[in-house]
């Protein structure tokens, strides 16, 4: 099944683990606080990051992910994307995500005329800019799914 080029799904896991019959499958909480770490963050993240703070929300920047950060609005989670080469690739990725953590994603983009892609709301930088109110960015991020 993995092996055959499926994707790993809960179901594919569970079931791997009963056939091994040991309980590996872990769940994973994405906003457990954790111990310091520098990270570098890209010029385009961090005023995306900035702009996202100003709004009202956390946000979490990540490594080692498929996602740049993790963000709270009004204790709305969601993952969070940023400006990519292969978008398409990595909006399937995090609305896949998503769907696993049952949270929404977004992605923020420098500019795009698509307001969705592969299932994930886009939201353009100048656009974010606009926004002044956690309720009004929640609200386009639902409007765009």
């Amino acid at each position: 099944m993995y092996e055959d080029g499926e994707r790993a799904t809960i179901e594919v896991a569970e079931k791997m683990a009963e056939f091994l019959g040991d309980d590996f499958i872990k769940p994973i909480d994405l906003m457990k606080v954790v111990e310091k770490e520098e990270i570098e963050i890209k010029e385009i993240e961090n005023e995306i990051f900035s702009i996202l703070e100003e709004i009202g929300a956390f946000v979490l920047p990540t490594t080692r992910s498929p996602f740049h950060a993790i963000g709270e609005v009004i204790k709305e989670r969601f993952i969070v994307g940023i400006n990519e080469r292969r978008i398409k690739e990595k909006a399937r990725l995090v609305f896949n995500l998503s769907k696993v953590v049952e949270k929404h994603s977004v992605l923020f983009l420098e500019s795009c005329t698509k307001k969705n892609i592969e299932g994930v709301p886009v939201i353009e930088k100048d656009e974010l800019k606009r926004i002044d109110e956690p309720e009004k960015l929640i609200e386009l991020i639902l409007e765009r799914k």
